[in-house]
């Protein structure tokens, strides 16, 4: 199954956060799908933008861990719940949620094949494979 996200909120209408990140591939779940499907009682506040999982670059950065065109991937953090998701072609998160991709993966790869999951030193380690959504 394949999706084409359409969504580009402007960067007033995004949430807070330190970063600034371009997606290019999102992950659909079975939360995700709770969600589309307007069941789980998973998202508090609308207008709302899904997407649990995601894999882009950042566009900009206040924290100095992550720089432009740095490769990122995200899951969890209740983004994509209480927080906007990655189902658009921008998110705007916290830096501590993103996890930097090795520069052996492409984002298409971690969206794909390697479900970043943050184990107790907090480093992505592969997972189950998702279907994913090019943006």
């Amino acid at each position: 199954m394949v999706f084409r996200v359409r969504l580009r909120p402007s960067r007033r209408a995004l949430p807070a956060g330190d970063v600034l990140v371009g997606v290019e591939w999102a992950g659909l779940n079975y939360k995700d799908a709770l969600v589309l499907a307007g069941q789980g009682n998973l998202v508090k506040a609308y207008p709302h933008v899904g997407g649990i999982d995601f894999a882009g670059r950042v566009v900009e950065s206040r924290d100095g861990r992550y720089h432009p065109g740095q490769a990122v991937v995200l899951t969890g953090w209740r983004v994509g719940e209480t927080r906007w998701g990655g189902f658009a072609q921008r998110a705007r998160v916290d830096a501590g949620m993103l996890v930097p991709l090795p520069k052996r993966f492409s984002t298409r790869h971690d969206a794909r094949h390697c479900r970043a999951r943050r184990d107790a030193s907090h480093q992505p380690h592969p997972g189950r494979g998702l279907p994913a959504i090019r943006r």
